[in-house]
């Protein structure tokens, strides 16, 4: 169901893009504040052990929040994907489960956006099939890497990563 949400939220986002015409700066800060909250819930469990404790989403409440997360990540021009993995373990999701279907989400999501795009004339087709070809590969290692890695190590490592994507988009939209 959340790569049922994250596709339709990806074409939702693109939607009300285009016809909003939404700033990118706005759009940015929503995603910073967005990425903020995902990584405030996802180390939940060390900040208020009882409340994560309670949290048992039901699959409804998961492909909302993955169509949520998509059609904001669409409407900065990207995947929401980078946003799973902190809110599935805001879910009490295993970390390794979570990366997982980060991982594969992200690639589906990917190939909705690149022929989305492609289809508007926004991408060119061998641009897009760049991106699946990395999103592909990325997977992959990404996969491989985290099955061997302890699962503190990559709460804080995907923490990091949101945090740092989240300030590169904003930085982006101030200075580009």
């Amino acid at each position: 169901e959340m790569a049922i949400g994250g596709s339709i939220g990806m074409l939702a986002g693109t939607a009300v893009t285009f016809w909003l015409s939404a700033s990118a700066l706005s759009m940015a800060i929503m995603f910073v504040v967005v990425s903020i909250m995902s990584v405030v819930g996802m180390n939940l469990s060390h900040i208020a052990p009882n409340l994560s404790d309670e949290l048992s989403p039901s699959k409804r409440a998961v492909a909302a929040a993955a169509l949520g997360a998509n059609t904001l990540a669409a409407m900065k021009g990207g995947s929401g994907a980078s946003l799973y993995g902190p809110l599935l373990k805001t879910f009490n999701v295993n970390i390794h489960r979570a990366i997982a279907t980060s991982l594969f989400v992200a690639t589906i999501t990917s190939t909705v956006g690149v022929f989305l795009y492609w289809s508007q004339g926004q991408l060119l087709l061998v641009e897009g099939i760049a991106v699946l070809v990395g999103s592909l590969l990325g997977s992959r290692v990404g996969s491989l890497v985290s099955l061997d890695t302890e699962s503190k190590w990559l709460e804080v490592g995907l923490s990091v990563a949101v945090i740092i994507l989240a300030s590169i988009t904003l930085l982006k939209a101030l200075f580009v």
